[in-house]
């Protein structure tokens, strides 16, 4: 019988899509095995948690994880405030660069909040989030979901803007391991024409390998593929360390390369 550990390993994953891309229910499928059965428009970014256990190569020790997925309002939602007193605007959610780089911060704050912010331990400096306050467990985004209708043109092309928008905050960011993303049609439960569907699903795989990023298609009505979704997308960010290991992500680029990760390495494709 596989040996557990008693540590948690933070995976983070951030879920974005244009309204009624069906996010929320997604979110619910894999985390609560329910799907609201009436479409409410999410107004505030919400915070989801679910205990996993990851295999390892080795067949007598599992990984165990503690996975926080961040739910977002629609990313065409903007000009007022969440209930939070931010301002709403998708953007923020694509926050890459880790507080350590923040060139305003002394040595110490940068060395404390970059501790707190890329452990990978849960709960590891953790300090609890007051009243009101909306706070993750770490800034540290490792995973994107961009989700779009299958049966709806405009929410691909939505999906498209939104996955431009993080492509030029990765290229900008002075992150060395890009985050995992997937692109995905969801509602494959509906009946459109079939040629309508092949030709979203073809214009979204096509997209995606110029892009090189994952897609895959999930039913959360029906709970299809979405415990495979989310399980690949754990498997792909577990296999890159330097986005989760504390003891990576503040190494300096010398040390990195002293223990014999290089930059292409460390680099998705």
């Amino acid at each position: 019988m596989p040996s557990e550990r008693s540590d948690f390993t933070i995976l983070r994953i951030t879920v974005l899509g244009g309204s009624n891309s069906g996010k929320t229910s997604l979110i619910n499928a894999f985390v609560n095995n329910f799907c609201p059965s009436v479409y409410n428009e999410t107004p505030d970014p919400t915070l989801y948690y679910k205990t996993l256990q990851l295999s390892t190569e080795d067949e007598d020790e599992s990984f165990p994880v503690l996975v926080e997925v961040e739910d977002t309002y629609a990313s065409q939602q903007k000009g007022d405030s969440d209930c939070y007193g931010q301002e709403r605007d998708f953007q923020q959610f694509l926050h890459l660069v880790p507080p350590a780089l923040n060139p305003s911060k002394s040595s110490i704050e940068e060395d404390e909040e970059s501790s707190n912010a890329e452990s990978g331990v849960a709960f590891c400096n953790f300090m609890a989030p007051q009243p009101l306050q909306y706070r993750p467990l770490t800034e540290n985004r490792m995973g994107f979901m961009i989700l779009f209708d299958l049966n709806d043109e405009n929410s691909l092309t939505e999906a498209v803007h939104i996955h431009l928008s993080l492509e030029s905050v990765v290229q900008k960011s002075k992150r060395l391991m890009k985050p995992v993303v997937y692109l995905v049609g969801n509602k494959s439960d509906k009946h459109p024409a079939d040629s309508d569907r092949g030709k979203m699903k073809q214009t979204a795989q096509r997209y995606a390998g110029e892009k090189k990023i994952q897609f895959m298609e999930s039913c959360a009505f029906e709970f299809k593929k979405v415990r495979l979704l989310f399980r690949h997308m754990l498997e792909d960010i577990k296999a890159n360390p330097i986005l989760w290991n504390s003891d990576l992500t503040s190494q300096s680029e010398p040390q990195r390369k002293s223990t014999g990760i290089s930059k292409e390495q460390c680099v998705l494709h």
